[in-house]
């Protein structure tokens, strides 16, 4: 192995900034056939969970410890083709904090998972003691609220994957806007809580034990992972290295090998650091380079990785690196060869941009800004769900009747009341911008359409009856007129009787 700092050095003493590549040993390959099948899982080992490849491929938890509360991320992988990734925290303002995906949460997750593959249920029952012990975390009072406000960020979070999640249904490019968060649902149960003894069994399971929690995995992650979209590891191997970029590493090679189906890949260090993801900013090149060698070096010392080699380019931002795998496999490496993989689009994708978004507080920006707005923007205000009504929205509603009208504003504003699920502001913006609501607008506007058709026809064929009934009338009115005095009067005495 050759370290980068010394790869450094010896680009300057080597002529035309040359390097010759440094030779490895001869790599021997053992195999030893399992030929498993489905019966054949129960051979797992203790602590084997399933991650799912979506999760695998993009950097769903935040390694930068600074990041701020109410702060959205936007990893672009395109701007042309409108391919994203976006993490937007949650406006709830009960939760603990808001912030977005943590490390800390993903070592919560892994938790969450292997109570699902224990469990084999969407519904996850049980107790932050419980869920610190198999995630690898020491129990400890902060951790224990920690836990709790690990399980509302992944509750409250969305994540929206724009053209880039893929699933067993997909095929061809993927061109769907996705939003999920990993939670579904949760709640919080107290002793005092009223289904309390519907779940007392839960309660007994820990001494002193005066809360837990279910939670509902995302049906959308579960779905693919049913459908083997997944790699096998073990907590421990995760939980182990405590290096974050050693950790997304190690995943992502875990995909990318069985894909490629070979001992050894090459990444450009671009590709890899902008997958972490790393700064490549040009000061921040060399620094970028020594920590991905670092988290190498762990994942050699921990046998994960067999051996690696970073070739530096003529230029720094040229470099490359090498990964060398052991190929002895166990169990999960032969399950791992079989399942997940498939081509998912994600291979090539790269992070050309970052868009950091500071959000403030809805309840701030309701009092911030108070201006005249017409008539039309207070009315279709007031068609929002009370609960979600801020000053800010009246902005989004003035502009977008001068761009669109005033009718397919009302119609997505109503489709945002019967959708919108966790950020509504965010949501009635794509709303309005995607025109979600133009089926139900369209159906709206077929039965307006049809019922004015049914209005009119009536309205034809009253006409038409008056029209008759007055022809009627004249030509009486004229037979009268024509009568001589004897018969008007023999007329008048007829006409008197009758009530």
């Amino acid at each position: 192995m050759v370290k980068f700092n010394q790869l450094l050095d010896d680009k300057k003493k080597v002529k035309n900034n040359k390097i010759s590549d440094t030779i490895l040993p001869e790599i021997t390959q053992e195999e030893e056939l399992y030929n498993l099948d489905e019966k054949d899982f129960a051979v797992l080992p203790v602590g084997s969970i399933k991650y799912e490849l979506n999760l695998i491929e993009f950097p769903i938890f935040s390694k930068d410890k600074k990041i701020k509360e109410n702060t959205s991320r936007k990893y672009i992988f395109s701007e042309k083709n409108d391919e994203y990734l976006e993490i937007i925290p949650s406006n709830i303002q009960s939760n603990l904090s808001k912030k977005i995906l943590q490390e800390f949460d993903e070592l919560i997750f892994y938790g969450l998972m292997r109570i699902y593959e224990e469990t084999g249920s969407r519904e996850i029952i049980s107790n932050y003691p419980y869920l610190l012990k198999i995630s690898g975390v020491n129990y400890a009072n902060e951790n224990l609220r920690r836990a709790k406000d690990s399980l509302q960020r992944m509750k409250g979070c969305s994540i929206i994957f724009n053209s880039c999640f893929f699933s067993k249904n997909q095929s061809g490019s993927i061109r769907e806007t996705k939003t999920i968060n990993l939670l579904s649902s949760l709640r919080i149960l107290t002793l005092d809580d009223k289904l309390a003894k519907i779940y007392q069994k839960y309660f007994d399971k820990h001494k002193n034990l005066k809360e837990i929690f279910i939670a509902t995995l995302n049906e959308d992650i579960v779905a693919n992972m049913e459908n083997k979209l997944h790699k096998y590891f073990r907590i421990e191997d995760l939980t182990e290295i405590k290096n974050s970029t050693a950790r997304k590493i190690y995943v992502m090679l875990t995909k990318w090998r069985y894909w490629q189906k070979d001992v050894s890949i090459r990444r450009t260090i671009k590709f890899l650091a902008s997958r972490i993801p790393l700064s490549w900013k040009k000061t921040n090149l060399s620094k970028t380079i020594k920590s991905i060698e670092n988290a190498c070096v762990e994942l050699k010392r921990l046998g994960k990785l067999k051996d690696y080699k970073i070739n530096i380019g003529t230029k720094l931002e040229e470099s490359t690196i090498d990964f060398y795998f052991d190929t002895k496999k166990n169990i999960l490496d032969i399950l791992n060869s079989k399942f997940g993989i498939e081509e998912t689009g994600h291979e090539n994708l790269e992070i050309v941009n970052v868009e950091i978004v500071e959000q403030k507080l809805l309840e701030e920006r309701e009092i911030e800004i108070k201006k005249n707005y017409s008539c039309e923007t207070e009315l279709l205000y007031r068609q929002i769900n009370k609960k979600e009504q801020i000053e800010l929205l009246k902005d989004l509603i003035e502009e977008s009747i001068k761009k669109y009208s005033v009718n397919y504003v009302k119609s997505n504003i109503l489709y945002a009341n019967k959708n919108s699920k966790v950020n509504y502001p965010h949501f009635l913006k794509k709303s309005i911008n995607n025109d979600y609501a133009k089926m139900d607008r369209e159906k709206e506007e077929k039965k307006i359409k049809i019922k004015l058709e049914k209005e009119e026809e009536a309205k034809k064929k009253l006409e038409k009856i008056e029209q008759e009934e007055n022809e009627l009338n004249r030509l009486a009115i004229e037979k009268y007129g024509k009568m001589t005095e004897k018969s008007m009067k023999k007329y008048e005495k007829y006409y008197s009787k009758i009530p």
